[in-house]
């Protein structure tokens, strides 16, 4: 113990408080800051709905560029309220002597507190975003203080060979690499950040883009997006669990929902199996049901991006009078028969046993012939 207590009083002797204070700071900044940042990682995940994108493609005879918020539109596509930069695809392009294969540098920051998003590219290659149609800016109220599970980056080239080519992507400071394409497949590649979510986001590379392939390609796309919610479905009507007489025309109610979305189908299953579907609410159903027993349906809701949900529905289906043995809506020589197949012989809940004496014997065909031609209503 006195050993110890010696060299800690030691090294506080000797120690500076001013300097000691002074690192102490200095990495409590430094660890913030850290945390702060974004810290992000190629992900498998399917693609989300994407809220923010901006484009660059090549026009008829230059490129242009677009930054869309909130936006869901597929790539190729400018979604609503759009604002473009050189956005006849020539004029910016061209008077700074660009062509095809230059390497042009761009830029995009989104501030979470304000909702604000900034869309940049160095046109003329001179180092800034000052000039002319090199930035634009949006603020979407809808946004304030909502971050992004993923972004994703599109790059497509095109059938002839012509290349979309990025290079020295950086998401919040931390190097992604480069992405290419020269054909009509696209490079996807979708980051995810491993703090939870990108808030304040920056995102900065190069790009190059090899020639005029047409209205669309080569292209490419940095999104901003968050995950699909799946669908919610449910049945209204019947009630799970209710006993109905076989034959049952059963009338099928369902509903579904999805919260960021639209449904595009309903489907209902039995046994796993699809019967029947439905594209337009309200989700309506018939079926006859004939099998006596438990019997297990299924609504299938399908959202716009391919999600699903499931619910379940149970019927109890029994015979209308235990006369009809074979629940098929009329007592007849099927029941006989039946009860024929059975007779004299003991049996434990049968259909045959319809007195419930634990035999199959004459009282049984006493019962059914005194119901014999009797037609359940329906």
């Amino acid at each position: 113990m006195l050993i110890y207590k010696s060299c800690f009083f030691e090294r506080n002797e000797k120690l500076n408080i001013p300097n000691f204070l002074f690192v102490l700071v200095y990495l409590i900044i430094i660890l913030s800051t850290q945390t702060a940042l974004s810290q992000a990682i190629v992900s498998s995940d399917a693609l989300p709905i994407f809220q923010i994108e901006a484009r660059i493609r090549n026009g008829n005879s230059g490129f242009e560029s677009l930054l869309a918020t909130p936006s869901t539109p597929p790539p190729g596509q400018s979604g609503a309220g759009a604002i473009y930069l050189n956005p006849t695809g020539a004029p910016v392009w061209n008077s700074n002597g660009n062509v095809y294969g230059n390497i042009h540098t761009f830029l995009m920051n989104y501030n979470y507190l304000t909702g604000t998003t900034t869309w940049n590219i160095d046109f003329n290659r001179d180092g800034d975003y000052l000039d002319n149609q090199e930035s634009v800016s949006k603020t979407d109220p809808t946004l304030i203080s909502k971050g992004f599970k993923y972004i994703n980056l599109f790059v497509q080239g095109h059938s002839s060979g012509l290349i979309a080519q990025v290079s020295n992507l950086s998401i919040n400071g931390v190097n992604m690499g480069g992405f290419s394409s020269n054909s009509e497949t696209a490079v996807t590649p979708l980051f995810t950040d491993l703090t939870g979510l990108f808030t304040n986001i920056e995102i900065t590379g190069q790009f190059s883009i090899g020639g005029n392939g047409g209205q669309e390609r080569p292209r490419i796309w940095v999104r901003l997006g968050t995950p699909n919610a799946p669908p919610t479905c449910s049945f209204v009507s019947p009630v799970n669990g209710v006993n109905l007489p076989s034959p049952a025309n059963v009338s099928i109610n369902a509903a579904a929902q999805d919260p960021d979305g639209n449904i595009v189908s309903v489907a209902l299953l039995k046994n796993n199996i699809e019967l029947l579907s439905d594209l337009i609410a309200p989700y309506d159903f018939n079926v006859n049901e004939n099998e006596i027993g438990q019997v297990n349906y299924q609504i299938k809701a399908i959202d716009n991006l391919g999600a699903q949900c499931f619910s379940d529905l149970l019927l109890n289906i029994t015979a209308c009078i235990p006369e009809d043995i074979d629940a098929d809506g009329v007592v007849n020589t099927n029941d006989f028969l039946s009860l024929i197949g059975l007779f004299g012989q003991n049996c434990n809940n049968c259909a045959q046993d319809i007195d419930h004496n634990g035999i199959v014997n004459t009282s049984d065909f006493l019962l059914l012939i005194a119901k014999f031609n009797f037609i359940c209503p329906n």
